[in-house]
């Protein structure tokens, strides 16, 4: 769980870059509370997956970036670019092992448990999700990843 603050407040981004979320609905993360908008805002995004030492038996990671034509990132040999959290970053890509684009998902939720300190108040959710699929955020009770 990353958290970065924005206008004061903590925000909480949730995001798993190493799946893939494929149902159609999101329910709430946690009760009282609502999602702040009524839909979802979309990016399309590029993830890699990096390496280093090893080879795929050591160490591995994602990275993910903002949108690069997949044919553009095979002509290159370092990137300089923007991460999903608008941070400048640079790769050095003999270190990809596959690229694939995605769509982040991104919703906001106010959550009011104050069982949860931690995430009361405003929170970010992120889905890594199939290109031109969307979602529908519901108020049913849900874990945000599942």
């Amino acid at each position: 769980m990353l958290e970065k603050k924005i206008g004061g407040m903590i925000m909480i981004r949730q995001l798993d870059l190493t799946e893939v979320y494929e149902k159609n609905t999101v329910g709430k993360p946690s009760t009282p509370g609502n999602w702040v908008d009524s839909t979802p805002t979309y990016r399309e995004v590029t993830r890699l997956r990096m390496t280093c030492g090893g080879g795929m038996g050591g160490a591995q990671w994602y990275e993910v970036i903002e949108r690069i034509d997949l044919n553009d990132l095979m002509q290159r040999d370092y990137l300089v670019t923007r991460n999903w959290l608008g941070e400048e970053i640079g790769i050095n890509l003999r270190y990809v092992v596959d690229a694939k684009q995605f769509t982040l998902a991104t919703a906001k939720y106010d959550s009011q448990n104050p069982n949860f300190k931690q995430l009361l108040g405003v929170s970010e959710y992120n889905w890594l999700i199939k290109d031109g699929d969307t979602i529908t955020l519901v108020d049913d009770f849900q874990m945000w990843n599942k």
